[in-house]
């Protein structure tokens, strides 16, 4: 009777040790899994905020370029109307 008490302690301690591992493991994971989740979610936050640089960059660019080709359709009128004038006065003199 004392011997298969005694295993039944020794069995209950042991389930009991198991168990503690199980729950210490469980804890260890989730710990993992959320420093990992943290990581990806600042990776996510750095992307999306070198996205809108991005996007912000692109609409300079986009508006600088429209501004020069304003200014050389400008030009380019200004020079066919000097040339349209120059092809005038030489028909007057011609």
């Amino acid at each position: 009777m004392q011997q298969s008490e005694s295993n039944l302690q020794t069995t209950f301690g042991q389930l009991e040790a198991q168990k503690r591992i199980g729950q210490e493991e469980t804890e260890k994971m989730r710990q993992d899994m959320r420093h990992r989740e943290d990581g990806w979610k600042q990776e996510r936050a750095d992307l999306n905020q070198k996205l809108q640089d991005l996007l912000v960059h692109n609409e300079k660019v986009k508006d600088e370029c429209l501004k020069k080709v304003l200014v050389y359709k400008d030009k380019y009128l200004d020079y066919k109307t000097k040339v349209k004038r120059a092809n005038q006065q030489l028909t007057i003199l011609a």
